[in-house]
Formats: structure tokens, sequence, C-alpha cells
């Protein structure tokens, strides 16, 4: 048994990593609001990013996991958010061994992750482009 964290990395849980597989990753839904007229390209923006997954069952060896992101980027004299990014991923897994709520709260901190994020950082990175400010690039993942 090795502690990561708060979690326990059991033997099972071992066993339920090893087979995991994605079979497809998609953006669910976004809303993106940039307000121009508050944009200094000379100050150096504050960038908060909250997430959260859960999951659900498709069938028994199915289940999909949905990743809420939420970007903010502010200015430290502005209370109203520059830009404001909300978007959900959908990641579709299959597994021989059913998740558990236990397996879930291992595999939303250390697994999905790793999953998602490269997704989330090209969605961030391009979407600027397309407001028409300079890219964002996050940084690589930590877990």
């Amino acid at each position: 048994m090795k502690k990561t964290g708060k979690y326990v990395i059991t033997e099972e849980y071992k066993r339920f990593i090893s087979g995991v597989n994605i079979k497809n990753i998609y953006l669910k839904s976004s809303t993106v609001n940039c307000n121009q007229e508050y944009i200094d390209f000379k100050k150096v923006p504050n960038i908060s990013i909250d997430n959260e997954s859960s999951y659900e069952i498709i069938e028994e060896n199915l289940f999909k996991v949905l990743t809420k992101f939420v970007l903010k980027v502010r200015y430290e004299n502005i209370d109203k958010a520059i830009i404001d990014i909300r978007v959900t991923f959908v990641i579709i897994y299959k597994n021989k061994i059913p998740i558990t709520k236990e397996f879930f709260n291992i595999f939303k901190s250390r697994n999905v992750p790793l999953n998602i994020w490269p997704y989330f950082r090209e969605y961030i990175h391009n979407t600027c482009n397309r407001i028409g400010v300079p890219p964002l690039v996050l940084p690589v993942v930590q877990v």
C-alpha cells in the first residue's frame, strides 16, 4: 500500500488503473466572456483556474468523467474579470473493473488531470487567439 497525499493507493486500485482505457474525449460546453475595454497589454494579469470533476456510469464497463474548468483573468485594480472562460470536457473510459466512489476520489486527482489538461491548455491558447488577446500559456499539470 502506498500513501499519496490524502489517499491510499491499494493493490486493488492498481489493478483498476491497469485496465483503464480512454474511448473518447470531447468538449461538452463552453462560454467565453472578454472585456476588451479593460485589457492593458503592459500589465501582468492574475490568472485563477478552478476545476471540478464528477463521474457517471454509462454501463457495466463504461463510465464518463465530466471536468468543468473556470479560468478568470484579472488585474489588481479592477474587480471585474477581464476574461472569464468556462469549459466542460467529457472523457469516456472503458475498464473491466467498475469504478467506485473511493476509486474516483483518487482517479480524479491523479489520472483525470493527466488526461484532460492538455486539451484544456490547447483550448485556452486557441480561444485567446480568437478573442484577440495574447495567448495564455498555462503550466503543465502537477500531480
